[in-house]
C-alpha cells in the first residue's frame, strides 16, 4: 500500500522508528501543488504534518487514489478536511501524544519571562553584564508560586499543563465550551469566562483549536484588560490571536511579555514582534510539542492508524472530519 509522505525520512530515522513493512512509505518535498498531485496517482493514503505546507481543494479533487489522509500531531491544519469530506475521504489526527512536551514548554517559558532568562543571556554576550543584572533587579523578578495560570483550552494538552502547575505551587482556571466536570473537580480547576480568565489570571496560555469561534479572538480589547505584569502563552495557532494588537499591547508595555511558538510571519522582516524587545517577548519556532519522545509517539500512533486503514481494512480512529469509510474492501 504506497503512502506518500510529506513529511521527510529524517524524522522517523531521528525518533528511533522502523518503517513497516507492510506500507510503502515514499517521501517526497513540498514541491508545490502539481508535484504533490503528480506523486499521488498511485498512492492510497497521506502522511502529512500537523500545519504546513497546506493541501488544498485543488490537490484533493486531482488526486482520486486517495482514500485516508492522516496527520502526525494534534492539529490538523496541514488540509483542508472540508473538501476532504465532500470527497469521502477521512482525516485523522494523532491526539494527545504531546501533551506533556507542550505543557513543560509552556512552564518553561512562564518562567523565562518571568525571570528575563533569554533577554538576560543575550546582553551578557553583548558586553552587559552588569547593566542587564541593574535592569533586571529595577523590573523584579517574579515567581511561579502563587500565580493563578488561566487555561484557555482544558482538552489534553490544557490538562497535562494543570499538574506541572499545581506543582510550582499556582492555582488554575480554565475556560472551556466543553468542561470536563470531574477532572476539573479532582484537579482544583476553577471555571471562568473568557473575559474572566484574561482579566483575573496572571499567566494565560491558549490550547485551543483554530476554528471560527476562536479566530482572532485574542484582540486588543481582550489584552488590554490583563494585569500589567501578566504574561500570554501561545502554543496553539497563531490564527487565534489578532498579532497587530498583541505587538501593539507589548510595545505599550500593558503586559509584562508573551512567549509565542506560532506566529503568521515566522521570522520574516514584516513580522511584528522582531522589534520588540527578547526581555517582553519569546519567539520559538512551533516545536513546543516536538521533543522526539513525543514525535517518536505521533509517528507511531499515525503509521499504526495508516496501517489499520490499508492493511486490515478497519476504520480509522481519530477521525475529524466526521467520514466512517468501509474500509472492508
Amino acid at each position: 500500500m504506497k503512502v506518500l509522505s510529506l513529511l521527510p525520512r529524517s524524522r522517523f530515522t531521528e525518533s528511533g522508528m522502523t518503517l513497516p513493512e507492510t506500507l510503502s512509505l515514499h517521501f517526497l518535498p513540498p514541491n508545490g501543488s502539481h508535484v504533490l498531485i503528480a506523486a499521488a496517482e498511485s498512492a492510497q493514503a497521506l502522511l502529512l504534518p500537523p500545519s504546513q505546507p497546506y493541501v488544498d481543494a485543488f490537490c484533493l479533487e486531482r488526486m482520486p487514489s486517495i482514500r485516508f489522509i492522516q496527520t502526525t500531531g494534534a492539529g490538523f491544519d496541514s488540509v483542508d478536511h472540508l473538501t476532504a469530506a465532500e470527497l469521502g475521504i477521512p482525516v485523522s489526527n494523532s491526539p494527545n501524544m504531546n501533551a506533556s512536551s507542550v505543557a513543560e514548554y509552556v512552564m518553561a517559558a512562564i518562567v523565562n519571562l518571568q525571570r528575563g532568562l533569554a533577554w538576560a543571556d543575550g546582553e551578557i554576550r553583548r558586553g552587559r553584564y552588569a547593566a542587564s543584572r541593574a535592569e533586571l533587579l529595577e523590573q523584579g523578578g517574579l515567581e511561579l508560586r502563587g500565580c493563578r495560570i488561566g487555561l484557555f483550552g482544558l482538552g489534553n494538552i490544557g490538562r497535562a499543563v494543570v499538574p506541572l502547575a499545581k506543582a510550582f505551587g499556582c492555582s488554575v482556571a480554565a475556560c472551556d465550551a466543553f468542561w470536563p466536570e470531574e477532572f476539573a473537580a479532582e484537579n482544583g480547576v476553577e471555571r471562568m469566562d473568557v473575559a474572566e480568565l484574561f482579566a483575573e489570571c496572571d499567566v494565560v496560555s491558549l490550547h485551543c483549536p483554530l476554528n471560527g469561534s476562536t479566530r482572532n479572538l485574542v484582540d486588543y480589547n481582550l489584552l488590554s484588560s490583563m494585569k500589567p505584569h501578566a504574561l500570554l502563552i501561545n502554543a496553539a495557532r497563531s490564527g487565534v490571536v489578532v498579532e497587530a494588537d498583541l505587538a501593539r499591547i507589548l510595545a505599550e508595555g500593558r503586559i509584562r511579555g508573551a512567549a509565542l511558538d506560532c506566529f503568521a510571519d515566522d521570522g520574516r522582516a514584516e513580522n511584528p514582534f522582531l522589534s520588540i524587545p527578547a526581555e517582553r517577548v519569546l519567539l520559538t519556532p512551533h516545536l513546543a510539542g516536538v521533543t522526539r519522545a513525543a514525535f517518536g509517539r505521533m509517528l507511531s500512533q499515525a503509521l499504526e492508524n495508516l496501517e489499520r486503514v490499508l492493511v486490515h481494512g478497519q476504520p480509522p480512529r481519530f477521525v475529524v472530519n466526521g467520514v466512517l469509510a468501509d474500509y472492508s474492501d
